[in-house]
Parts: structure tokens; C-alpha cells; sequence
């Protein structure tokens, strides 16, 4: 009798560990359906993006506020088990000084809610997403920042490409970012695209990046960003960490000591190349 129910426990035992299992199965592809954004065209996301740093760089024309565009980032993401997909991100950051900056940034939330309709935050700040699944965000606080992320996307079919930019015909503007730091521990490059109203010789504005580890006198930097300076420049912002300047064909010209593009501690030089 003790054989017979020790077997027919062992039965129970193996059905409810095989109910067990499939059940784990289920959850783990329930889990695993891709969202309503993970659906979504990774093109038409990209698109949705440029479109995005477009309409911050237009919020900032013709005034006095030297911005810098990030490089796109591009990160992988998992969708479902089987399936991978991609992530974009950009931001724009506006550097002013403090006496400035609530107005540069009360002017670009102004704009961008024309169009986008921000749920407010503090300080003309205001955070979004989008019918087209893209979140935006403007701080306006510290450094004012207006940044676009796709969430994870499907990508088949995509391959994300940077608009191409001629670099020797800026070669001299790099020379001088080298100049200013010396030894370049990374350089990119980050581009935004033009409103067709405004569009100069090239269909892009263009930031190119230069840093470097620094642990150095912030002062002595500062100076020797000025000396460099052509003595038309026009200072825009000068102060212990930020220094910017337009020289006379319109170009921000930035230094930061003790910040970089990846927020670690460091020095980053940038020239800006806008629209027109």
C-alpha cells in the first residue's frame, strides 16, 4: 500500500511540476510581447528626433546663447527573447550665464510647447511623449538641456547613418579645438538638421567635440582659451567653469572645465557651427 501512494504521489508531484514549467513559459512570452514603441518604425523614430533638435535649435536663433549638439547615441535593447532592437538619443545644451539662463530657458520651453505641448516642470522645464512614442525633456535648470530619446525600437531594415560633413572645410576650427586642450583623449561629432529657411552652405549644424582628463588650475585653462580667441570675438559667457564666444562668421566657440559630454570630470572644448 506504502509503494502505491509513494507512485502516486511521485505522479502529482511530476503533473504539477510540468503545469509549473509551462506556466513559467507563458509568463516569460507573455512578458516578452513587444509594446506599442517597440512596434514602432526605428526610421520613423530617428526622423521624429532630427525633427525634435530642429525645432530647439530654432528656438535658440538669433540670440546671444551658445548651444552644443550631442551625438546621436545608438544602443541596443532587448525586445522580446528573441528579438533586439535600438535606442536613439540626442540633446541640445544651452550654456549662458546665470543671470541668463531663466531667460534663455523660459524662451525655449515658449517655443517647443507651441508644438509640443509639455506637461510642465520646474523652472520652464516640461516633460513629454509624444503620439509618435518619443520622449522629450527640457531642463532649464543648471544647464539648460532639451533632450529626445526613441525608446526601443525595432530595427530591421535600419541602419542609422550621421549625416556626412565635409571636415576639411573646418579643418582650421579643429586645429584650434587641439590647440586649446593639447592631447585630445576623445572627439566626436554631433549634427542636427537645419529648418530649410535657414539653410547655409551646409544642410546641418555641426558640433565638434574635444576632451581630455584635466586636474590642472581651471583659471589657467580659461586664460588660455582667451588668448586664443580672434580679437573679434564677441565673450558670451565667462565665468570659474564657462567660457563662450561668437567669432565673426557666427560660431559658438565653448569651453567647460569639469564637465565632458559623458557628465564625467574632465575638460571639454566644443566649436558650434549653426544654421545660416
Amino acid at each position: 500500500m506504502f509503494a502505491q501512494t509513494s507512485q502516486r504521489g511521485r505522479r502529482i508531484l511530476l503533473a504539477v511540476t510540468a503545469v509549473w514549467a509551462v506556466a513559467i513559459v507563458v509568463t516569460a512570452f507573455v512578458a516578452s510581447t513587444p509594446t506599442v514603441r517597440e512596434q514602432a518604425d526605428a526610421a520613423k523614430g530617428v526622423e521624429e528626433l532630427q525633427e525634435a533638435m530642429t525645432e530647439g535649435m530654432t528656438a535658440l536663433a538669433g540670440q546671444p546663447y551658445p548651444f552644443v549638439i550631442t551625438p546621436q547615441l545608438l544602443e541596443e535593447c532587448p525586445i522580446t527573447l528573441v528579438r533586439d532592437g535600438v535606442e536613439h538619443s540626442q540633446s541640445l545644451r544651452v550654456v549662458t550665464e546665470s543671470a541668463h539662463r531663466e531667460q534663455a530657458a523660459a524662451r525655449m520651453f515658449e517655443h517647443l510647447d507651441t508644438r509640443y505641448h509639455f506637461r510642465p516642470l520646474s523652472d520652464h522645464g516640461g516633460i513629454v511623449t509624444t503620439p509618435e512614442f518619443l520622449d522629450l525633456r527640457l531642463v532649464g535648470t543648471g544647464q539648460i538641456t532639451f533632450s529626445a530619446d526613441t525608446g526601443c525600437r525595432g530595427a530591421e531594415g535600419f541602419e542609422s547613418r550621421a549625416p556626412y560633413l565635409d571636415t576639411d572645410s573646418v579643418a582650421g576650427e579643429l586645429d584650434q579645438l587641439a590647440r586649446i586642450v593639447g592631447s585630445v583623449d576623445r572627439f566626436d561629432l554631433g549634427t542636427a538638421e537645419c529648418p530649410t529657411s535657414a539653410q547655409g552652405p551646409s544642410p546641418h549644424a555641426a558640433t565638434f567635440w574635444a576632451e581630455l582628463d584635466f586636474d590642472g588650475d581651471p583659471s589657467e585653462a580659461m586664460e588660455r582659451f582667451w588668448q586664443l580667441a580672434p580679437e573679434e570675438a564677441v565673450r558670451l559667457v565667462d565665468n570659474a567653469e564657462d567660457a563662450a564666444y561668437r567669432d565673426a562668421q557666427g560660431d559658438f566657440y565653448l569651453m567647460q572645465v569639469g564637465k565632458t559630454l559623458s557628465e564625467a570630470s574632465g575638460m571639454t572644448v566644443a566649436m558650434t557651427r549653426p544654421c545660416g
